[in-house]
């Protein structure tokens, strides 16, 4: 069994943690007039190490990702991009007039218990559309310590997920009593 490395934009499969909270900064954003839509929620580990390749030997402006597979909260479920999405057309333009709903974005993001990317090391932001959930690592997944409360329909997509898995990266722990 295989993951596909294809794009998956459904927030719904998300850890319910973070659904609700999803829907509402999307459904905030879009009454305040910025038309941002979730790019990208659960990632596939075959997505992940692709997204990693593309960018890794680039300038770090290329860099798309900053980690191989597993060690992303996309791939938990725990993770989304946000991207402007003016006129039905995808817009990582974060400058002039649109410089304010990126800010406005990640201000809903941490008044939802989430948090923008930033660098651990130069306190920077780096991934101007990524927001996460704050109070878990993805260590903490890494190792099997999975958040509870997640729905069946998350449960399900990660287990799927670790099955399908067959890179050169052991795949964390399947998920047990997580519901």
């Amino acid at each position: 069994m295989s993951n596909s490395s294809a794009r998956q934009g459904d927030y719904r499969k998300l850890h319910t943690a973070i659904c609700k909270a999803v829907k509402k900064i999307r459904d905030q954003l879009n009454a305040e007039g910025y038309p941002f839509e979730v790019f990208e929620a659960f990632r596939t580990p075959e997505r992940q190490r692709y997204l990693y390749k593309k960018g890794r030997f680039g300038s770090t402006e290329s860099k798309v990702t900053w980690v191989n597979s597993w060690k992303s909260m996309h791939q938990y479920g725990l993770a989304v991009d946000f991207v402007l999405k003016p006129k039905g057309q995808w817009s990582w333009d974060d400058k002039g007039a649109n410089a304010k709903g990126w800010r406005r974005m990640h201000k809903l993001a941490k008044e939802n218990g989430m948090t923008p990317l930033y660098s651990r090391k130069t306190g920077k932001l780096i991934e101007q559309p990524h927001i996460q959930l704050v109070g878990i690592t993805t260590s903490d997944m890494y190792k099997g310590e999975h958040l509870a409360g997640g729905d069946q329909t998350w449960a399900q997509h990660l287990a799927n997920m670790i099955a399908g898995w067959s890179g050169d990266i052991a795949p964390p722990p399947v998920l047990t009593n997580v519901i």
